[in-house]
């Protein structure tokens, strides 16, 4: 049967995104559902044209099947199974001669890990929750994150959307997530304000979406992003002139309304929470580790860097 349909006559080949015959091949030999819900749209349409039939409401209920099977077998994989690596959490940094250290150091918890718990323990109750850590390079966002998910139980999966493109894998599958997943977007920038426009958009209204979809879930959104991508992001534009960053400005403030919370002495942090039913900022200071003790040191005399969480 496989063979035969893969005989495709020219006018079957111009069926919009029409899968490869490898492609063909899997969906009908596996029993894994496609990975793409297009390939089995195309597949249908040629399969119904061959006996003359209404190609176009079978191409419907194919993809209306596809999605209600994608969201029963959810995004992403059980954080038990994850290698923090794998998630790009900065690895202990060794000197030459010295004892081997692990793969991270031990993690030394700040004041803004139990205002990321807060909002962990409100997406375990059942809310739908954003956070995003802003920071220069190895101030240690990354690391809270990973931390922040542990606290998670084993119902909850983690989804890192990173092939074949960020903003691609993203944009892709955000439709999908559903209940109980952590949206891993580390480096959002690559997400929110990527070379090809509009994925950044598309990819921010589809977050402000899912977020605000009490049927999908309660999901946690985790990013990080540097201080100067952010600010991009956050930038009015000028009278009459392009916003080419409405739907992530949108989404990254969300009815904020900053107030300073507590400057702490040496160690240099700053939180400053946005106190609204749906939104949360923190600021913090960078993080560093070059010691041959697995340790996180703060290092007070570089420049503030930033951590927000919305809801």
């Amino acid at each position: 049967m496989t063979e035969a349909i893969l005989a495709t006559d020219p006018e079957d080949a111009l069926v919009k995104g029409a899968p490869s015959r490898d492609t063909i091949r899997r969906i009908i030999g596996s029993p894994d559902l496609p990975a793409k819900q297009a390939d089995v749209v195309s597949l249908i349409a040629v399969l119904t044209r061959r006996v003359a039939e209404d190609d176009s409401a079978a191409a419907k209920r194919a993809a209306q099947l596809w999605t209600t099977v994608r969201l029963q077998e959810p995004l992403g994989l059980d954080i038990a199974d994850l290698n923090p690596l794998d998630l790009e959490v900065h690895r202990s940094i060794e000197i030459p001669g010295t004892t081997r250290l692990p793969p991270l150091p031990a993690y030394v918890a700040r004041k803004h890990d139990s205002l990321l718990l807060r909002v962990v323990e409100e997406a375990m109750a059942g809310s739908s929750r954003m956070v995003m850590l802003v920071g220069g390079s190895s101030t240690g966002k990354t690391r809270a994150c990973w931390e922040a998910v542990q606290r998670l139980p084993e119902s909850w999966r983690l989804w890192h959307p990173i092939d074949p493109g960020r903003p691609e894998a993203a944009l892709e599958e955000l439709r999908n997530v559903g209940p109980h997943t952590v949206v891993w977007l580390n480096e959002s920038q690559y997400y929110l304000m990527p070379e090809r426009e509009p994925l950044g958009e598309l990819i921010a209204a589809g977050l402000r979406t899912l977020l605000g979809d009490p049927s999908r879930g309660p999901v946690l959104v985790l990013g990080t992003i540097w201080p100067e991508y952010y600010e991009r992001l956050m930038e009015e534009p000028r009278p009459h002139g392009p916003d080419p960053h409405a739907q992530a400005r949108k989404l990254l403030s969300r009815n904020s309304s900053p107030t300073q919370l507590q400057r702490g002495g040496t160690t240099g942090h700053q939180f400053v929470p946005c106190r609204s039913a749906n939104s949360l900022r923190i600021e913090t200071c960078p993080g560093w580790h070059a010691h041959p003790i697995p340790c996180w040191r703060p290092r007070a005399s570089e420049p503030l860097s930033a951590c927000h969480a919305w809801s």
